[in-house]
C-alpha cells in the first residue's frame, strides 16, 4: 500500500509505549531503503507535541498505571452522573404528571375565604 517499513525502538518492558508520549519510530522506503521519515515523541512544534499527547493523555498512559486507574475511575464517575441525571429527570417528570392536590394549608386558606 505505502511501501514503507517502520522500525520502533523500545525497552522490553515498554513495548506499547505505556509511559510518556510513546516510542520513537523510523520509516524506510521498501524499494530503496532510503529514510522516509521518523516519529520521535516530544519533538517538533508545539502543535506536534500537543497531537502526540492526545492518546496518552486520554488513555491514562502518560502517567503509567496510576494514570490508567484515574482515567478508569473518571469513566465510572461520568457513567454514574449520567444515570443519576436520568433518575432525577424521571422523578421530576413523574411528579409533574401527577394530578395536583392541594396542600392542607391551602385547603384551610380556601375554607376561610
Amino acid at each position: 500500500m505505502f511501501s514503507v517499513y517502520g522500525v520502533g525502538f523500545y525497552t522490553p518492558e515498554n513495548d506499547h509505549g505505556d509511559g510518556g508520549l510513546g516510542n520513537p519510530w523510523l520509516y524506510f522506503d521498501s524499494g530503496s531503503g532510503a529514510s522516509a521519515g521518523d516519529s520521535i515523541p516530544g519533538t517538533g512544534s508545539a502543535g506536534d507535541i500537543f497531537l502526540q499527547a492526545q492518546f496518552p493523555l486520554h488513555s491514562g498512559r502518560i502517567l503509567g498505571l496510576p494514570g490508567r486507574i484515574l482515567i478508569s475511575f473518571m469513566g465510572a464517575v461520568v457513567a454514574m452522573l449520567s444515570i443519576t441525571g436520568i433518575v432525577i429527570w424521571a422523578r421530576k417528570r413523574r411528579r409533574r404528571e401527577m394530578p395536583s392536590t392541594l396542600h392542607p394549608a391551602e385547603l384551610q386558606a380556601e375554607a376561610m375565604e
